[in-house]
């Protein structure tokens, strides 16, 4: 698995990237080309569908990066409360969060102070962090099942019983340092 710093951790798929953008691209393209030879029912519904297909690449890219942002805020709100006893301060920005889920826990409480103070952006926070923990989850769905959990930092803290603790890494069961068995993934806890 290729090593993820600040300069390589970004992820592209060539063919939704590149290629279903140019085509999304092309036939808006196209279809204004086509409207303009003359008004006709077919080069108004073709020019309805490119608009359609337009909309429909950029919503399909903006509805999950919004739910993406939240589990983040929330992983790194639950990963400050594990190491400080206090959530993050609700004036840090999402990208600023974005950014320090890449520290380690040794720098991630220093760093989101500093972040907020001076009001970094999310390039000086990955530029910033001298110990960087990769997000190797975004590969599951490529390599499910080579999915290493060591690659996915979670704090070992020992949790007093009855602790209620979610975890979302992937869809396996576990067993905590007390013995309970935890299931991970999508709204997992302590079974």
């Amino acid at each position: 698995m290729k090593i993820q710093n600040a300069q390589s951790h970004a992820r592209f798929v060539p063919l939704f990237h590149f290629g279903l953008f140019a085509i999304c691209v092309t036939t808006f393209i196209m279809s204004v080309i086509n409207l303009f030879d003359g008004i006709t029912s077919l080069s108004i519904l073709l020019f309805l569908i490119a608009t359609a297909l337009n909309f429909s690449f950029v919503f399909m890219r903006m509805f999950p990066l919004s739910v993406q942002d939240r589990l983040i805020r929330s992983e790194e709100n639950f990963r400050m409360y594990l190491l400080t006893g206090k959530l993050l301060d609700p004036n840090i920005t999402i990208p600023q969060i974005i950014a320090l889920r890449f520290a380690s826990d040794e720098e991630f409480v220093a760093l989101a102070e500093r972040a907020l103070k001076e009001n970094m952006s999310s390039k000086q926070i990955k530029q910033a962090i001298k110990q960087w923990r990769a997000d190797y989850a975004r590969k599951l769905m490529k390599r499910r099942n080579h999915f290493n959990t060591d690659n996915y930092h979670v704090p070992s803290l020992k949790f007093p019983e009855g602790f209620n603790v979610c975890r979302i890494v992937h869809h396996h069961e576990h067993t905590t340092p007390l013995g309970s068995k935890m299931c991970c993934g999508l709204g997992g806890g302590v079974l």
